[in-house]
């Protein structure tokens, strides 16, 4: 009798349990804390070793204290008629089976709705930003287009020997096509595609078109496997790309290297070096804002923006944040 009682006290325990990690993965899962917490209350309730998770989107998650000697076992996350979406590793007795197959099935629907709440934020914000772009090709760039037009209109009106008037067109002139070229850059950045699902692919989509107008040597080294949030890698697909360009355009560089590494607790720190001439100041000039959207942009981030001269030459630009610490 004793005995069943035992058994039945643990039973209400692990269905007390079940309900607490069923609680914090529905209405908690848009952050990777919620993962975090819920292998951790697995492992204090059923007194595991040790439980990992292991899954494209956060790379591998743990909780508890390893041991060399203790037996693992493990299970793929899966829904039913669909392919595995991670897998679950714990060190602890086989009679926590059956516990541990309902906490796979919970994990396995909580990551699906990650899923799918990734790619519609992701196509939000491509429908969004595609409606930006059409509104600044409808009216900046039509705009830019007719007042190169009048210039040259005005070029013609005046005589080949007013050098002076000449040279104020030709200044105008110069502005326009810079304007008309950062003009398409940005539409460019505003017409891009939903983030790819890993961050080392979106690094490698910003550098490809680069090395087809430079000579400068990009290299990449991505040590992050997981995937970050759509707004989130957004944000930092963008500053990558400012500092890329910046290090091209303005520095001259001819070795540039970009490195991304997980740091403990959820941190990624991103680094961009070159070896050009170097930043002058920190301060913008006037009719520039690339630095400026760069810092705001890190702040949406809940990050640190470090931009600095390299004691070997050239220039550092720094990006310490928390990776997906919310979907937004």
């Amino acid at each position: 009798m004793t005995r069943k009682y035992a058994n039945i006290r643990q039973a209400n325990r692990r269905l007390r349990l079940l309900f607490a990690c069923s609680e914090l993965l529905c209405h908690s899962a848009q952050n990777q804390l919620a993962f975090q917490q819920t292998l951790a209350l697995v492992v204090s309730e059923e007194k595991l070793v040790w439980l990992e998770l292991s899954a494209p989107e956060f790379g591998v998650l743990s909780a508890g204290n390893k041991a060399g000697q203790t037996r693992w076992h493990s299970l793929l996350l899966r829904q039913p008629s669909r392919p595995p979406v991670g897998k679950l590793r714990w060190q602890g007795a086989r009679s926590q089976l059956p516990l541990i197959k309902s906490v796979c099935a919970m994990l396995a629907n909580a990551l699906q709705r990650w899923r799918n709440q990734q790619q519609t934020d992701a196509l939000l914000i491509q429908q969004e930003r595609a409606a930006i772009a059409g509104e600044l090709h409808d009216s900046l760039a039509q705009e830019l287009t007719f007042q190169r037009i009048q210039l040259v209109r005005l070029r013609h009106l005046i005589d080949p020997d007013y050098t002076a008037a000449l040279n104020i067109v030709a200044g105008i002139e110069q502005s326009l096509t810079g304007a008309g070229r950062q003009l398409r850059e940005l539409l460019n950045n505003f017409r891009l595609t939903a983030p790819p699902a890993s961050l080392a692919l979106a690094l490698e989509q910003v550098i490809a078109p680069l090395h087809q107008h430079s000579s400068a040597r990009i290299t990449l080294a991505c040590q992050f496997s997981g995937q970050l949030g759509a707004q989130q890698q957004t944000h930092v697909v963008q500053i990558v790309r400012e500092a890329l360009v910046n290090a091209v355009r303005h520095a001259s560089a001819t070795e540039i290297s970009v490195n991304a590494r997980p740091l403990p607790e959820g941190g990624i720190v991103i680094a961009v070096k070159d070896n050009g001439v170097g930043i002058a100041s920190l301060e913008e000039p006037d009719g520039h804002h690339g630095l400026n959207i760069m810092n705001e942009r890190a702040a949406c981030l809940n990050g640190t923006l470090l931009i600095e001269r390299r004691a070997a030459g050239g220039t550092c630009v720094s990006l310490n944040f928390t990776a997906m610490t919310e979907v937004i």
